[in-house]
């Protein structure tokens, strides 16, 4: 069995009404993209890296914002097994994570 470890990420205060919404659909993007994968639909791969790059950091999430950067990057190579890999850390991000507004 392995240990999760928390990480707690400290937001901005005036962004606690629209995080669950942020973060839910960060949790469809997932669904979306294993869509995508098996579709082997890199354009809208793409498009999910280009959305998650841009808006993330404000959101208070750059680590999710350098991921879809990446996402974006491979998607124009069409390289499935980064992807996947990438896809993994969002999913593991959003399980481990401690929301604290400050």
């Amino acid at each position: 069995m392995s240990i999760t470890t928390k990480k707690t990420i400290y937001i901005d205060k005036d962004l606690e009404e629209i995080t669950p919404v942020f973060l839910e659909n960060r949790h469809k993007d997932l669904l979306l993209l294993e869509k995508y994968l098996q579709e082997k639909n890199f354009a809208e791969i793409a498009v999910i890296g280009h959305k998650l790059a841009g808006n993330a950091e404000s959101y208070g999430h750059p680590e999710l914002g350098e991921i879809g950067t990446k996402i974006e990057s491979f998607a124009k190579m069409s390289d499935s097994s980064n992807i996947i890999k990438l896809k993994e850390q969002i999913s593991t991000y959003l399980s481990t994570i401690v929301i604290a507004f400050k």
